[in-house]
């Protein structure tokens, strides 16, 4: 489950997500609730002098699948090439095989059209007024041993855990907390600001979000099975729960009002979009 802002650049065989380094954003891997920071940890030498650029991470231990773009009626997928020095403009990257199936279980709704973005017409024909804010991808496996995320051989991130008879990987690229404050640029918003760095990217895109998502759609159909709902939650809001659990328990409420489904999935337009390209 790919939470925030990632651009998934398809190729023929496998894909590359780029993970844009963005103001206010934490990025973390591993199971639900037991996630930790996507970091690759000191300076490791490849046999050929130090690491240079962006931590780069691979998804191993998953068979071969043949999607090969999001879902068409729930993101914008772009035709474009990356910028030459994209390397110096990421947190970090990853590169994994083609999944089975893709699904978007959040997303935004923001119509194409000039009050809603600047440049609308570099808008690509297929794009069908969403924007993903979750990604689902679903791999078959043989073993849950074999399974691995690592930016080298020594290298362990993820502990897979089965639950629900899947294994499930959430990876983060979010804000921490809500968001209070807009950026120090000239954006007034966190989520502009997010879909500005997923543009700058790829060359001479200067396609800006104007205005936010009316809403951010939720539909639990797109859950896969082995998932659960309470899994897509974004980070900040889960952040929020967990505070109100813990104030829960000290005034001894009942704490299964914790979960109250219009808390949990009220529409919130603040989810960070990522988007996708095919290479």
């Amino acid at each position: 489950m790919f939470h925030g802002t990632f651009v998934f650049d398809f190729h023929d065989n496998d894909l590359d997500v780029l993970i844009p380094e963005v103001e206010g954003h934490v990025y973390r891997a591993g199971s639900w609730l037991g996630e930790t920071e996507l970091v690759c940890g000191e300076d490791h030498d490849h046999g050929a002098g130090k690491h240079e650029g962006p931590d780069t991470y691979t998804l191993s231990g998953v068979e071969d699948g043949s999607v090969r773009t999001l879902p068409l009626e729930h993101n914008l997928m772009l035709h474009e090439t990356l910028v030459k020095d994209v390397d110096s403009r990421l947190h970090a990257k990853i590169r994994m095989p083609l999944p089975d199936r893709i699904t978007t279980p959040r997303r935004g709704h923001l119509e194409n059209n000039a009050e809603n973005f600047e440049h609308a017409e570099l808008l690509p024909k297929d794009y069908q007024d969403y924007l993903g804010t979750l990604q689902i991808f679903t791999y078959r496996f043989e073993r849950d041993n074999a399974l691995r995320l690592s930016c080298h051989p020594e290298h362990t991130l993820w502990e897979p855990a089965f639950s629900g008879g899947a294994v499930t990987l959430h990876l983060f690229a979010a804000p921490e907390h809500l968001h209070l404050m807009p950026p120090l640029n000239e954006r007034k918003s966190h989520i502009q600001d997010a879909f500005l760095k997923c543009m700058e990217l790829f060359e001479d895109m200067p396609l800006r979000i104007a205005k936010l998502p009316t809403n951010n759609e939720f539909d639990p159909a797109d859950v896969p099975s082995g998932a659960i709902p309470e899994e897509t939650e974004d980070l900040a809001p889960r952040i929020r729960r967990f505070a109100q659990l813990g104030r829960m328990k000290k005034d001894e409420r009942d704490l299964n009002l914790v979960w109250f489904p219009s808390d949990a999935y009220d529409g919130d337009p603040a989810g960070c979009t990522s988007c996708g390209n095919r290479g």
